[in-house]
């Protein structure tokens, strides 16, 4: 089912740049961008020394991420990105939750968190599950995906990240075995790389957070 019509607003909380407004929403609907916040305290987001070093000590690396959910059950999806990144003979940055004790080496870098819109810029590309909040930062970060998506929206976010040619999805069964290829094939794509750079440009220019505030605030003083 979709909004009540009789809703005094509807805020739609991702960006045009994803998917336009569904042409049966409500006439008082506004479309915000993504609200993006990834600070996990509320204080200015910083690295941590170590993975600051070591996203700048050589070529960027592949990040892979499961956000703030999918994390917990995350199967065998770590241990495989470790695998197919040793394959392919790059770099990587893995973001794995409190959860998962896995040890950094000098070609990888483990941490439970680190704050995307600092890691995601600095990737060559990011692995992630296709959770809203995950998708916008690497969309705002102009960098391909590769989707692994675990449940409910994030599959119809791969699609449509694979229909707007800014990455690819696999399905989680899969990506053990076909990470790799696809992951190489993704890396030497430069038009992937020139429309997710495209699609950054309108992102950035979004702050979801304050239109939403705004549209809020209209929607009372009516």
């Amino acid at each position: 089912a979709g909004p009540r019509a009789d809703a005094p607003l509807v805020l739609g909380m991702w960006s045009e740049a994803l998917a336009p407004r569904p042409a049966d929403y409500p006439p008082n609907t506004v479309i915000t961008g993504f609200p993006v916040f990834d600070s996990d305290t509320g204080a200015p987001e910083m690295l941590y020394p170590e993975l600051d070093a070591f996203l700048g000590a050589g070529e960027p690396p592949i990040a892979f991420t499961l956000g703030s959910f999918a994390v917990y059950a995350p199967g065998d999806f770590y241990g495989a990105s470790l695998a197919i990144a040793r394959q392919l003979n790059r770099r990587a940055a893995l973001l794995t939750g409190p959860q998962l004790q896995l040890p950094s080496t000098s070609e990888a870098i483990v941490r439970a968190y680190a704050p995307h819109s600092l890691v995601f810029p600095r990737a060559a590309l990011v692995v992630h599950h296709g959770g809203v909040g995950t998708t916008g930062q690497v969309m705002r970060a102009g960098k391909p995906h590769l989707i692994v998506p675990h449940m409910g929206d994030q599959f119809d976010h791969g699609h449509r990240i694979k229909e707007l040619g800014l990455g690819a999805m696999l399905a989680a069964r899969r990506y053990a075995a076909e990470g790799a290829s696809t992951l190489a094939r993704l890396l030497s794509d430069s038009a992937i790389a020139r429309r997710a750079e495209e699609a950054a440009v309108k992102v950035r220019a979004e702050n979801g957070a304050e239109t939403a505030a705004n549209a809020i605030e209209l929607a009372l003083a009516a």
